[in-house]
């Protein structure tokens, strides 16, 4: 499983900024020793022409500090049919259209968890419900309530040029359209996965944190 680090910038809060930071994969654990270490030594924080101080680093609780393993990800749930993702930073998705059809930029089943399963590929972690993602095309899987923003991100692309995408905050709801166990178990192991690398494109610069709401 490969390293994987995400940095978000939270809402401020009195007139102090939170940061947070989630690692997952080999070598995690040092690496957010190596954080810790480097943030006790020197606690100002420069960019441009703004400085932070550190006052204090902590680690989130239960269930996200449990989760060590695949195993974790994957680990029966006992809630409903039902998942709901608050998305903390925007969530934006930048593919482009195939076809005729303009690229779908909403939040849908299959934009969110075809690319969250691709990166759970990605991580190498083990074989998920092998009609997933054929069941997502489907629509087996749609959206059943939510409570969502959009405002315009402007994102430099490989050229040079800036596009602008709506970013996506709030929280959505998944619903099956059936009963089909295996695959919602899939996708909870995928929406549990999202709370460390987030959804969507451009999460290394801080889009797209995620939690799920209600039970792990």
């Amino acid at each position: 499983m490969g390293l994987h680090v995400t940095v978000a910038r939270l809402e401020s809060d009195g007139g102090q900024h939170g940061v947070r930071v989630t690692a997952n994969g080999r070598g995690a654990f040092t690496t957010v020793q190596v954080l810790l270490s480097a943030l006790a030594e020197q606690p100002l924080l420069r960019s441009g022409r703004q400085s932070y101080r550190v006052l204090s680093a902590d680690f989130a609780g239960t269930p996200l500090a449990s989760v060590c393993t695949w195993a974790d990800l994957l680990a029966p749930s006992s809630c409903g049919p039902d998942l709901r993702l608050h998305f903390i930073t925007p969530v934006v998705f930048t593919a482009a259209a195939e076809g005729p059809m303009p690229a779908e930029v909403f939040p849908q089943p299959l934009q969110v968890f075809s690319s969250l399963l691709e990166r759970w590929s990605q991580l190498g972690g083990p074989a998920l419900e092998g009609e997933l993602l054929a069941w997502l095309q489907r629509y087996e899987c749609v959206v059943s309530d939510y409570w969502l923003k959009a405002r315009p991100i402007g994102l430099s692309t490989g050229a040079g040029a800036v596009s602008v995408y709506p970013g996506w905050t709030g929280w959505i709801t998944y619903a099956c359209r059936g009963p089909q166990a295996a695959c919602m178990s899939a996708l909870r192991a995928l929406a549990r996965l999202a709370c460390f690398t987030g959804v969507g494109n451009y999460t290394e610069v801080g889009l797209g944190v995620t939690e799920i709401v209600g039970n792990w």
